[in-house]
């Protein structure tokens, strides 16, 4: 089974905006803009039904401590929060860059199709809540039903 990485500037976007970082996976990476206080970035889970961790790419810059949350909204129910923390690693810069880059694993969510993930993050003094990727890491994945119409053969006895 094979991870499966999204970047964050492809999905849907409210109060964030797309950048670009060499740096960055794909080129790309998502921002607050120093106008905006809080934003989100949904991915309609479109991957194999089944269970998987998630893996959040983002940047833990040193102006700031923002507050991130990873949801969840299945058919017919409300968000439900999976994980919150807190960047709050002093990694020496106030910006972007391959050295303040970290990663936040959350394990053992099941998921369908048609489910929402949805990463929030709010904006802190300078730091601006970036944001990767989001990756899911397939751990058992429930195999496609066989709708294949069973075929009847008939033989002839004398």
């Amino acid at each position: 089974m094979t991870n499966i990485r999204v970047e964050a500037e492809s999905l849907i976007l409210t109060g964030y905006q797309a950048e670009s970082g060499a740096f960055a996976s794909g080129g790309g990476l998502i921002c607050l803009p120093s106008d905006g206080t809080i934003g989100t970035v949904t991915h309609n889970f479109d991957l194999a039904p089944g269970t998987y961790d998630i893996v959040v790419g983002y940047y833990d810059e040193n102006d700031g401590l923002s507050p991130y949350s990873l949801k969840q909204k299945s058919s017919n129910q409300d968000w439900v929060n999976l994980d919150s923390w807190v960047a709050n690693k002093n990694l020496g810069d106030s910006r972007a860059s391959a050295k303040n880059f970290v990663t936040r694993k959350i394990s053992n969510i099941n998921l369908t199709a048609g489910d929402q993930v949805q990463v929030q993050g709010q904006l802190h003094t300078g730091e601006v809540a970036r944001i990767d990727y989001i990756e899911y890491i397939p751990i058992s994945i429930i195999p496609a039903s066989d709708t294949t119409a069973p075929t009847a053969t008939a033989t002839a006895n004398d």
